[in-house]
C-alpha cells in the first residue's frame, strides 16, 4: 500500500485503528469457514485494516479509495 493512502486514512481515524500489521492482515484474509474470500482475493489478504467508528469516517474512508483506486472490502 502506498505510503500516502496510509497517512490520508490515519488522518481521517486515529491511527490506533490504522493497521498493515502482517498477522492483522493475514486474520482478515479468512472467513468464519476458514477459507480465503471469494475472487478476487483469493490466496491474498488485504493491504490495511481500518477501522471507522462513524459514518463521516467511512464516508471521508470512501473518498479516498475512489480518488486513489482502491478496492474496499
Amino acid at each position: 500500500m502506498d505510503k500516502g493512502i496510509r497517512e490520508e486514512l490515519e488522518r481521517i481515524v486515529d491511527v490506533s485503528r490504522v493497521t498493515d500489521s502482517e498477522g492483522a492482515c493475514w486474520a482478515y484474509a479468512f472467513n468464519d469457514f476458514g477459507s480465503f474470500f471469494n475472487p478476487p482475493f483469493v490466496g491474498g489478504r488485504p493491504d490495511i485494516i481500518v477501522k471507522p467508528v462513524s459514518t463521516d469516517e467511512v464516508s471521508k474512508i470512501l473518498k479516498v479509495a475512489t480518488e486513489t483506486e482502491t478496492p474496499v472490502v
